[in-house]
C-alpha cells in the first residue's frame, strides 16, 4: 500500500515538473526594431531630396511598424516628413521605403534628416529607434549671360528689316526661365525698343536662342548697335544679370533712277499718223 502511494506520488510530481518545464519554456513576443538612413546626396535649393530608409526587425514576431521622418537645421525642426507604414517584417527582416521633400528655394548649409520607428502610428504608440544622417544644401545661384550672335542683314537698307539673333546661357545651378529684353541705340541715343521675350526652363550650362525682327525706319543711316539683356524675370522689374551689344550698320535709302528713250517708231513718220515712244 505504501509502495502504490510512493509510485503515485511520484508520478504526480513527474507531471508537475513536466508541466512546470512547459511553462518555463514559453518565450514572450518581443516587438523591436532598428531603423537606418541611407547617404544623401548633397541638393540645391528648390529642388527634391529623396531620403531612404531601412526598418531592421529585431524582434521575434512578424510585425509592420510605423515610421516618422523630420528634417532639422540643428535644433531647430524645419520640416515634418509625414508618416509611413512597413509592409509586414519576419524576425530578422528587413523593410525599405523613402521620403521625398522640395526644399525651399531660401534653404542653404547643413541639414540634419531624422527618421524613427515606432511599434505603431508614430507618436502615439512606443518609440522603439531613430536614425540622423546629415545633408548639405547649397543655396540657389541665379545667374545668366547673354550673346548677341548676330545682326543680319548687314548692312541693311533703311526700310527693310532687320533680324536680331541673341543666345542666354544658364550660369546659375538652377533649372529657370528668363527674362530678355531688347533695344537698338545709335551712340548713347535709344532709337527702338524691340519688346521683351522670357526663354523656355534652361537647365545649368543649358542654352537658350532666339531672335527679335525689327523693322529699320526709312530716314535710318549710319551705325546701329542692337543691344539684348537678361534678366531673372520681366525685364525692367527684376534683376538685371547680363547684356551684350553688336553694332551693325543702315545704309540710307537712295531714291533714284534713269530713263532711256529707247526707240521711236516709225521714222520717218508720215505727218497724221501716230508714233510710238519707248
Amino acid at each position: 500500500m505504501e509502495t502504490s502511494k510512493t509510485r503515485l506520488l511520484a508520478v504526480v510530481l513527474v507531471l508537475i515538473f513536466l508541466v512546470m518545464g512547459c511553462f518555463g519554456s514559453t518565450v514572450d513576443a518581443s516587438i523591436s526594431a532598428d531603423i537606418s538612413i541611407s547617404p544623401i546626396s548633397s541638393v540645391v535649393a528648390g529642388n527634391i531630396v529623396t531620403i531612404n530608409f531601412t526598418v531592421t526587425n529585431t524582434g521575434n514576431v512578424s510585425h509592420s511598424f510605423g515610421v516618422g521622418g523630420e528634417i532639422y537645421q540643428g535644433t531647430t525642426l524645419k520640416a515634418g516628413l509625414g508618416n509611413k507604414t512597413t509592409s509586414t517584417i519576419s524576425p530578422g527582416g528587413t523593410g525599405s521605403g523613402s521620403f521625398t521633400y522640395s526644399v525651399p528655394s531660401n534653404w542653404s548649409g547643413t541639414y540634419t534628416a531624422r527618421t524613427a520607428v515606432w511599434t505603431g502610428t508614430p507618436g502615439s504608440s512606443t518609440w522603439l529607434d531613430s536614425h540622423d544622417r546629415n545633408f548639405t544644401v547649397t543655396a540657389q545661384d541665379i545667374d545668366a549671360s547673354i550673346s548677341t550672335t548676330s545682326v543680319s542683314p548687314s548692312p541693311v537698307v533703311a526700310g527693310n528689316s532687320v533680324t536680331i539673333s541673341f543666345t542666354v546661357t544658364n550660369e546659375g545651378n538652377v533649372s529657370r526661365t528668363f527674362g530678355v529684353g531688347g533695344e537698338v541705340y545709335q551712340g548713347s541715343t535709344l532709337k527702338a525698343l524691340l519688346g521683351n521675350k522670357t526663354t523656355s526652363t534652361i537647365s545649368p550650362g543649358g542654352t537658350y536662342s532666339s531672335s527679335y525682327t525689327y523693322n529699320v525706319p526709312s530716314n535710318w543711316s549710319g551705325t546701329y548697335t542692337a543691344r539684348t539683356a537678361v534678366w531673372t524675370g520681366t525685364p525692367g522689374s527684376s534683376t538685371w544679370l547680363d547684356s551684350h551689344d553688336r553694332n551693325f550698320t543702315v545704309t540710307a535709302q537712295d531714291i533714284d533712277a534713269s530713263i532711256s528713250t529707247t526707240s521711236v517708231s516709225p521714222s520717218p513718220v508720215v505727218a497724221g499718223n501716230s508714233v510710238t515712244v519707248t
